[in-house]
């Protein structure tokens, strides 16, 4: 009987070994390899850029922070300002999150000059924390590290999540760069698009909007920041479609706008709602998420003049 159960324990033990060597090889997350090339699924850009700018952050001083949308932003696109970027952004990023990478870049001794900040009024969602996708490094949390390596990498759920990426249907392939930014790799094909369900929003609900005015004070801190260790800070609003513009419509999403212009220490720039750009969808990768050329018309002089100055 004992050496059944010996038998038994050693082979669940294997089995353990085995599942969990296949899931750091494959890391579909990337949380122990360079989040750099094609990639089939959603990886935790939060801890793959941490754990990158952790080893080396010399040889940035700006840092592009933000949701999704930001992430497709690359220094080149504001290399006149004489910045190096790194682009810091993550799915669903909020600015409290946005606060903590740059507190965590002052404990490292990170060189911080300008930081260019997307705020998107439209997106309130609440992911939860603990999502594989989603969560942040032990060295922005402190939470204990082998806990955080065990979610990943104990046992074969990141094995599974990798074969089953690779052979979905339609994966929604990104392709990263070594400096943080991405492409995506999917377009939108006609106007018929815009009657996706991802595109349909309404008015923002009244917990919606005390989400949004909650913003205020992180950026008040951040503001406070910029100011004390002398930091330009550029906040832009992400330029919405036509399918999403109904939100900028709303007079209290217009008061948290010119709350937001009013807060010492930060530049805020908008785009202009009647851009044309905004309701081509050859110039929408989604109606989520807009391609550069969006930015480099309709954020980026603005952008470039004031980190100039």
């Amino acid at each position: 009987m004992r050496s059944y159960l010996t038998i038994l324990a050693a082979t669940a033990m294997l089995t353990v070994v085995v599942t969990s060597f296949a899931s750091w090889i494959l890391d579909p997350y990337y949380i122990a390899h360079p989040l750099a090339g094609k990639v089939f699924m959603q990886p935790d850009d939060r801890a793959a850029k941490t754990a990158f700018l952790a080893k080396d952050c010399r040889q940035f001083d700006s840092y592009i922070m933000g949701n999704s949308r930001t992430e497709i932003l690359k220094g080149s696109q504001l290399a006149d300002t004489g910045a190096r970027f790194y682009n810091l952004g993550a799915p669903l990023e909020n600015i409290g999150q946005s606060l903590a990478k740059l507190e965590f870049l002052f404990r490292i001794d990170c060189p911080v000059s300008a930081l260019l900040v997307g705020e998107s009024v439209d997106v309130l969602a609440h992911p939860p924390p603990d999502r594989l996708t989603q969560m942040e490094h032990p060295l922005i949390t402190g939470d204990n590290p082998l806990l955080f390596y065990g979610k990943y990498f104990l046992g074969p759920q990141g094995a599974i999540a990798h074969f089953r990426s690779k052979f979905s249907g339609s994966p929604r392939l990104k392709f990263y760069y070594p400096d943080g930014h991405l492409d995506y790799l999917w377009e939108m094909q006609s106007d018929a698009d815009y009657a996706n369900s991802i595109c349909k929003i309404s008015r923002l609900s009244a917990q919606q909007k005390i989400d949004l005015f909650g913003r205020l004070p992180q950026y008040r801190k951040l503001g406070s920041l910029a100011v004390q260790h002398h930091i330009k800070v550029v906040v832009w609003l992400t330029p919405l479609s036509k399918a999403r513009s109904i939100v900028l419509d709303d007079p209290d999403v217009s008061r948290y706008i010119s709350e937001l212009h009013q807060i010492a220490g930060l530049s805020v720039l908008e785009s202009d709602p009647d851009s044309p750009l905004l309701s081509d969808f050859h110039q929408w990768h989604d109606c989520e998420h807009f391609h550069r050329a969006v930015f480099d018309q309709l954020i980026a002089p603005g952008a470039a003049k004031l980190l100039r100055e």
